[in-house]
This record gives C-alpha cells, structure tokens and sequence, in this order.
C-alpha cells in the first residue's frame, strides 16, 4: 500500500511539475511597426462616430468549444484600442452601442487549437498543441454598405514535458498567447492607420 501512495505521489509531482513552454510561431510582421505608426498618427480632429462586434469563435479541431457569446473583456478592449489608434475617433465615439454610427467595425476572430493537453499529457511524450489566431475585420460605412476589409494572423506553439522545466520562466505560455492576441490587432491598427485618410 506504501509503495502505490509514492507511487500515486510520484505521479501527481511530475505532473504537476512538468515545463511547459510557449513561444510564438508566426505573426503578422506588420505588428513590429506598430509604435511607429502611433507615433505617425497624430489626432485629425475628426467628429466620426464609430459602432464595433466582437465575435469570438474558439476551436478544438473542428469542435465549435466555447459559446461565441461568451463575454471576452481583453479581445474587446484590443478591438476598441485599434479604432481608437486611427486617430480620427474620440474615445467616448466608439462603443458597441453606438447607435448613429458613420462607421461598424466588425471584427471576426477566430481562436483554433489543434488538441487540448489532459492531466497526464506531456509526463511520458512531449504534448505539442498549436493554436492559430484569425482576425478579419469587415468596416461598414453608415448605410451599412462594406467599405474596407482587413485580416491578419498569428500563431502559437505550444510543449508539455519535464525535460522543459528548466526553460518554463523564460518561455512562460501565457506571454506567447497575450502578445500572439496583441499582435493580432496591432497588424490591424498599422493597416487602419495607413488608410485613416480614407475615413475623413
């Protein structure tokens, strides 16, 4: 009986223990110009009023595995932050509930991971888990006719196993996700800012 509690205890520290790294795979290299365009896109005065839809939709395989309106506080404050770059919206004239908007931003994101790793994945065999981040972003003008299309990308790769646990604080999985979904809008916020003048 000894030797199976050890052997239970065993377990559960590797697991509990085993590295797991992060790191991103692919990113849309517009992303890397993002502070430069900020610092380009001064104010225009404009009096626009903008209306935004988030519509998040996550992926396990081809498993629809989260109900799309589930509340994303982080997406949607990404979602805003990139109408908001252009520097032709005041704050207090983008929303979601805008009702006279001169422009709906619609941004479709689309969340697909590869598989989810279990309690005893990666213990033996690495566990490899990719996931790729879509946004497409569809701009309506205020008779709701479509007026620009954007997209862009990223991707994350994910690794479970104890020989990665010397590695786990560098490559900390959380940090690849947030600057893979960062990106993801940024690369949008570049491209908005380049056509802003198109908006006025």
């Amino acid at each position: 009986m000894r030797r199976v509690t050890i052997a239970i205890i065993a377990i559960l520290l590797g697991t509990a223990t085993s590295g797991c790294v992060g790191y991103r795979s692919h990113y849309d290299l517009d992303a890397d110009r993002y502070e430069d365009a900020l610092r380009q896109a001064a104010p225009l005065g404009s009096q626009k009023t903008a209306r935004y839809t988030l519509n998040v939709a996550c992926y396990t395989g081809y498993k629809l595995v989260e109900a799309v309106s589930k509340p994303r506080p982080k997406l949607d404050a990404l979602a805003q932050r990139t109408i908001t770059d252009m520097g032709i919206f005041e704050e207090g004239e983008v929303g979601q509930t805008v009702k006279t908007a001169d422009y709906h931003f619609i941004f479709d994101i689309e969340i697909r991971s590869t598989q989810e790793p279990g309690t005893f994945s990666g213990l033996i065999l690495p566990f490899f888990r990719g996931r790729k981040y879509t946004a497409r972003l569809e701009v309506l003008d205020e008779k709701g006719q479509p007026f620009a299309n954007y997209a862009a990308s990223a991707e994350t790769l994910y690794v479970r196993h104890p020989l990665f646990l010397l590695f786990t604080p560098f490559y900390w999985p959380g940090w690849a996700e947030n600057r893979a979904r960062e990106n993801l809008f940024q690369a949008l916020s570049v491209r908005l800012i380049a056509d802003r003048k198109e908006f006025l």
